[in-house]
């Protein structure tokens, strides 16, 4: 499953393609040698969206980053202008002192909703590395139609397979 993002950043949903592969490193190795080098392609595996995001922010250049645990401890140093919430919100937060996202991780959640309602649960569990949200891939869905007239009447099957043929060959030919 694919799903674009914003410029530059594609979700993928490797789970159903690891088992065409030995482990991790050799799925990545054959993704990135898809992507040409001066795309400076960086890759973030983790669970979820938000970490793996994270993840590939902070990779070198046509390098992967793995995160398997700790994602809250991986996240904290980072600002809380990562988080997908409303401005105001990361004002307001500014405002409290809080800049990071440990700093978000380390208050309650009560005490994060008490202040900024339901978003806060957005920002708290994204700052803990929770991030449930599925990879919402796009289907392009093409539509071909072709027909053929002829100008006779025919039952005879092998006039009607060779128009069938070419319809066929019109078809793959777009």
């Amino acid at each position: 499953l694919l799903e674009p993002a914003e410029l530059g950043c594609i979700y993928v949903d490797i789970k159903g393609l690891l088992p065409l592969y030995v482990n991790t490193s050799e799925l990545v190795d054959a993704l990135l040698d898809e992507i040409p080098e001066y795309f400076s392609t960086r890759v973030g595996i983790a669970e979820g969206k938000f970490p793996a995001y994270v993840a590939a922010l902070n990779s070198d250049p046509n390098d992967v980053t793995v995160l398997s645990s700790s994602l809250s401890s991986f996240l904290a140093p980072y600002s809380i202008n990562l988080l997908p919430i409303p401005d105001r919100m990361k004002s307001s937060l500014r405002n409290f002192g809080m800049y990071t996202m440990g700093h978000i991780s380390a208050q309650s959640l009560e005490v994060l909703q008490s202040q900024f309602g339901f978003i806060a649960n957005v920002a708290w569990n994204l700052s803990h590395g929770i991030d449930d949200r599925v990879i919402n891939s796009v289907v392009n869905e093409q539509e071909i139609t072709e027909h053929l007239d002829l100008s006779f009447n025919t039952s005879i099957m092998d006039v009607i397979v060779l128009t069938l043929e070419t319809m066929l060959g019109n078809v793959f030919a777009r």
